[in-house]
C-alpha cells in the first residue's frame, strides 16, 4: 500500500519490502470521545520487559510511549495507509529498535475533517495516551515521545505549544509552525529535519494565505537556539541531497530520518 501522492509526485518514496510484516504487529483500534472517532494502530512490546512490568516488577522506570503523527499524504479512515505507506511510521517496531529500547507505539490516523491541530483532536490524543499509560502499567508516563512529518510535525508542534512539557522529546520532520507561542516550545527538547529545497513546506519564514507568518525548520531553529541551547537540534539536507542519495522528492525528509540511528536513539534516550 502506497500513498496516493505517489500518483502525483513520482519521486515519492516506497516502503521497504518488509514494512507490511512490521505493520502486521500493530493492533487495530479506535478511540471514541468528544463526539469523534480516531482510528489508531497500537504496537505493544512482547517478552520479559513488558510482561515483567505488567506483573508489577520494575525495569528502569518502564518503557517509552511513542506517538507518531502522519502527514497529509495518508489521511483517511482505513487505519492502514498511514503506517504502511512509509517506513517511518513503524520504524520503532522494527526488531533492532525494540531490542535497543522496547516501546509502546501509538499511530492514530486523521481524516480531512479532523486535522491534528483541531482542539478536540489534540484533547483526544492526550486522553488516549493517558489511558494507554493506565492500560499498560509498564509504560513510563514521563517518557511520552512524539514524532511526525509534514502535517504531523505541524500538529506535534501545536500540541507542544499548548501542552508545554507533555513530551519527553520530539522529532519534527519537514514541518513548520505559526510564529506565536514559541516560548512554550522550549519546555520540550526537539530535533528538526528539513531539506533546503523542499518545495512543499519551506524551511524558512513564509506567509500562508497572506495572513499568518510561519517558521519553517531553519527559521524556527534560528529563533529558538539561543533560548534552548542543546535542547534544540537541526539537521538540514542540502539542495539535491534527497534526490541524489535516496531518489526521493526533497519534501521526503522522513526517508533519511528512518535510517538515522543517532536521531532515533535520541528520541527515546
Amino acid at each position: 500500500m502506497v500513498s496516493s501522492w505517489k500518483e502525483r509526485i513520482p519521486e515519492w518514496d516506497e516502503p521497504s519490502p518488509d514494512n507490511d510484516e512490521i505493520c502486521a504487529g500493530f493492533e487495530h483500534r479506535a478511540y471514541k470521545k468528544n463526539g469523534i472517532t480516531i482510528p489508531y494502530r497500537l504496537f505493544v512490546p512482547e517478552g520479559p520487559v513488558s510482561k515483567g512490568l505488567a506483573s508489577g516488577e520494575s525495569a528502569d522506570g518502564g518503557v517509552p510511549l511513542i506517538l507518531f503523527l502522519h502527514g497529509a499524504d495518508v489521511t483517511g479512515e482505513d487505519n492502514e495507509v498511514h503506517i504502511r505507506a512509509h517506513d517511518i511510521g513503524a520504524v520503532y517496531a522494527r526488531p533492532q529498535w525494540q531490542a535497543y529500547r522496547p516501546s509502546v507505539i501509538v499511530a492514530p490516523q486523521y481524516n480531512n475533517r479532523l486535522h491534528w491541530s483541531r482542539p478536540v483532536v489534540m484533547e483526544n490524543l492526550i486522553s488516549l495516551m493517558d489511558e494507554l499509560c493506565e492500560e499498560y502499567p509498564f509504560i513510563d508516563p514521563k517518557m511520552k515521545c512524539v514524532y511526525g512529518y509534514s502535517a504531523g510535525g505541524i500538529g506535534a508542534l501545536k500540541i507542544m505549544k499548548q501542552n508545554p512539557g507533555l513530551f519527553h522529546r520530539a522529532l519534527i520532520l519537514c514541518a513548520a509552525t505559526p510564529d506565536d507561542y514559541l516560548d512554550e516550545l522550549s519546555a520540550t527538547p526537539f530535533w528538526l529535519f528539513h531539506a533546503v529545497d523542499d518545495g512543499i513546506v519551506s524551511n524558512r519564514t513564509y506567509t500562508m494565505y497572506g495572513l499568518n507568518s510561519y517558521y519553517g525548520s531553519r527559521a524556527l531553529y534560528e529563533a529558538m537556539k539561543e533560548k534552548m541551547g542543546d535542547d534544540i537540534r537541526y539537521t538540514e539536507y542540502a539542495e539535491g541531497e534527497l534526490m541524489e542519495k535516496y531518489g526521493v522528492n526533497p519534501h521526503c525528509a522522513w526517508v533519511p530520518v528512518a535510517q538515522d540511528e543517532e536521531a532515533l536513539r535520541w528520541l527515546v534516550s
